[in-house]
């Protein structure tokens, strides 16, 4: 009897851990946070959050479903969230969205939100857990989000589903002490009744879509290279497959974003911001456009080390 019940409680929490170094802590608001050997790797806010420290008349005050903090090698905090001292509430530590988000009615017409810079009223929210697996080597959870229009503060409209997989690896150690975390990311959107077309700023010829990073405020310069060197500038669509970011001469640890090989339109043409910001930015200008139904993954990979 007692084994019955044991396996139930796997089949109801869907979490399945073996011997692992990884541990998961519930957090009060919507949250979970991830330790290897009890040092902090990262916090998912699952749920909406409402920012304290933005106005209450910013459309920006409230956002959920992105990771902050993500810790460095030493537990140091790497992201920055909603951060007001350079007007950007609307990043969200790592966290997806888009500049255009269009949506196709039935009748033909076609109505225009933005989710990158969080003033409409299109705002991502969480659905559901999938499983959660924890060995000795990872950890892996899968999480299923999605886009809803709201009106008077609820949801009235579904536009977009979200699942997200994401693998922690376990962190690896060299013999000149250095270490280096490595975390996967599988998104996969899918249109739901309506069409949806997904790009970056048209207007302006940014690639600001798709997953991104927001830094904490530096404290010295930024370095911020590729495989073709030092990146120079703010290229608004850098043709890199990845880029490296990090503060010169800083203890912090350096992060590299890296997009997948198999993705669409790879590499896509990230956007770089030297104030602390790498955005992936598929599918670009160009954009995309998701019939009802019609789904599209993309993977993408966060190194950090020191």
């Amino acid at each position: 009897m007692k084994n019955v019940w044991w396996m139930g409680l796997i089949f109801f929490t869907g979490t399945l851990f073996a011997e692992t170094p990884f541990r998961v802590e519930e957090q009060e608001g919507g949250a979970i946070a991830l330790y290897e050997n009890d040092a902090p790797l990262w916090v998912y806010q699952y749920r909406q959050k409402v920012h304290d420290w933005v106005a209450p008349t910013d459309r920006r005050r409230v956002a959920g479903c992105y990771f902050h903090p993500l810790y460095g090698i030493h537990s140091e905090v790497l992201t920055n969230n909603a951060s007001t001292w350079d007007n950007h509430q609307h990043h969200h530590g790592l966290w997806t969205s888009f500049f255009t988000f269009i949506v196709h009615e039935k009748d033909g017409s076609q109505t225009a939100y933005d989710t990158w810079t969080d003033e409409g009223p299109v705002k991502k929210d969480f659905v559901s857990w999938g499983e959660k697996i924890a060995s000795d080597d990872a950890y892996t959870f899968t999480v299923h989000n999605a886009c809803f229009l709201y009106k008077d503060g609820k949801p009235v409209r579904k536009y977009l589903d979200e699942t997200l997989k994401a693998t922690t690896h376990k962190t690896q150690k060299d013999t000149n002490q250095g270490a280096t975390r490595t975390l996967d990311l599988e998104y996969t959107w899918t249109a739901c009744d309506n069409a949806v077309t997904l790009a970056g700023d048209r207007r302006n010829g940014k690639n600001f879509s798709s997953l991104a990073i927001r830094f904490v405020k530096p404290e010295k310069k930024t370095i911020i290279t590729g495989p073709q060197g030092e990146i120079v500038g703010d290229p608004l669509r850098c043709e890199t497959p990845w880029a490296s970011y990090r503060e010169d001469g800083s203890t912090r640890s350096c992060v590299t974003l890296y997009s997948d090989p198999a993705n669409p339109t790879h590499p896509g043409g990230m956007a770089i911001r030297h104030y602390g910001m790498l955005v992936t930015g598929w599918p670009g200008t160009e954009g995309i456009t998701l019939q009802p139904g019609q789904s599209v993954t993309l993977k993408y990979r966060v190194v950090v080390q020191n």
